[in-house]
């Protein structure tokens, strides 16, 4: 998966506990249209120009470090930089550990979240 705002959302939704409006695109961010409409749609974004940021819109976790590492911190993660590449490892109490790589350190710490909370199901 690439970093952006889709991630963004799952991250905020699936490790954080929040809820995406399901009433609006999760790229970029405008409300659905209906099915015969120009807009976006459930499985295909217009890609219209983004709207200003609301209130209840996820942080940037996939791209910018700042937020990116509030949840490396809140799963007690370990990131580090391995050559060209990041790695962010965390392990969960039940002792499954889970690790991800990527080419920057905030879309690897996401990577690693999701796979955690997924394995947990």
């Amino acid at each position: 998966m690439n970093a952006g705002r889709e991630l963004d959302a799952l991250i905020a939704e699936k490790v954080l506990g929040f809820k995406w409006d399901e009433s609006r695109c999760r790229v970029c961010g405008w409300p659905l249209d209906p099915p015969d409409g120009p807009g976006c749609h459930l499985t295909d974004c217009s890609m219209r120009p983004r709207p200003k940021r609301r209130s209840d819109e996820p942080m940037s976790y996939s791209t910018n470090i700042v937020y990116a590492w509030l949840i490396a911190e809140m799963l007690h993660m370990e990131v580090a930089c391995h050559g060209t590449d990041y790695r962010a490892s965390c392990a969960d109490p039940f002792g499954s550990f889970f690790v991800s790589r990527a080419d920057t350190a905030p879309l690897a710490i996401c990577l690693a979240a999701l796979k955690s909370v997924e394995e947990r199901g």
